[in-house]
């Protein structure tokens, strides 16, 4: 993290703004804090005495023009424009600047994402794969990526995964989302018979406590010993590779296909949406795709006669 220099103190108390006011999620909060960081960090090795009222739109242009220049992708410097807009309006609320210099800070245009999903036969080879698995890593394993397949919840959902808010006769399990929203999940039969035989005869020989997925790994810091986002990660990577899959793995591309299939096998966009969590049916139309061949097929349907 870059030291912000005079300016921690303000910059503590921003941060403390969005932990404890907006209710920001840990991530969002040390995003943001390192966002800001950097401009302080810049401001002050280029500015050295001058204060955050004598900051303007070009400067912070400037700015971003050094974060491109050292490498800085542009879907990361758009976050950090957002970041930056955050906190300017925030020292203004506060009374610690009369104006706001990112008011008229543009962005850069973001090309739009590749989004990568798993077809049913790459999902359904990967459950196969960890369904082999013998070890206690191994068959928790298998229950992570049968949760992930068929929720379609965040990493950071599925961390949090409560025992207690786990529902397998009523087939629903609760959540805590984004912004600390709480939500039911259905749970279709395929991962409520995976999760039973998991709570059955997994769970007991795992450590004891709130959590349904644990690391397994050894020297975790965290005292409640939850599968951390991070070990997520490694996770999803060693199911889909122990597979054969070849590409990148990760959490979020078991959303993506989840979000797709649905949305292919007719399912309501509104539907999906409560499902995946969104506060806004733009965010699910985002994950929700159609390809260049659900659009060939389409035209196919319709054309089949001529």
């Amino acid at each position: 993290m870059p030291s912000a220099g005079p300016h921690e103190p303000l910059l503590d108390r921003f941060v403390d703004h969005l932990r404890v006011v907006r209710n920001l999620a840990p991530s969002s909060v040390s995003n943001a804090r390192h966002d800001v960081a950097c401009f302080l960090h810049w401001w002050e090795a280029n500015h050295a005495g001058c204060g955050l009222d004598e900051v303007r739109a070009r400067h912070l242009a400037d700015h971003l023009v050094a974060e491109a220049e050292r490498g800085l992708a542009p879907a990361t410097i758009y976050a950090e424009v957002n970041g930056l807009r955050s906190f300017f309006a925030w020292l203004v609320a506060e009374e610690e600047l009369a104006a706001d210099p990112s008011a008229t800070l543009a962005p850069p245009r973001r090309n739009p994402n590749r989004i990568d999903v798993y077809s049913p036969a790459e999902a359904a080879a990967v459950l196969d794969h960890t369904a082999t698995l013998s070890d206690l890593r191994g068959r928790q394993r298998h229950a992570i990526m049968a949760t992930f397949r068929w929720t379609g919840a965040r990493a950071g959902e599925v961390s949090n995964l409560r025992r207690d808010r786990l529902d397998l006769p009523g087939r629903r399990l609760e959540v805590l989302g984004k912004g600390s929203r709480h939500r039911t999940v259905a749970i279709p039969a395929p991962l409520a018979e995976v999760l039973q035989t998991f709570v059955d005869d997994v769970r007991p020989e795992l450590p004891d406590t709130p959590y349904l997925f644990v690391n397994t790994h050894p020297f975790v810091p965290d005292p409640d010993k939850r599968c951390s986002v991070s070990a997520l990660q490694r996770e999803c990577r060693l199911a889909a590779q122990g597979a054969g899959l070849p590409g990148r793995h990760y959490p979020h591309r078991w959303r993506h296909s989840f979000a797709t299939e649905l949305i292919r096998a007719g399912m309501g966009v509104a539907q999906v949406q409560r499902q995946l969590g969104h506060a806004s049916i733009v965010s699910t139309m985002l994950y929700t795709h159609l390809d260049v061949e659900d659009i060939r097929q389409s035209l196919d349907d319709v054309y089949d006669h001529w």
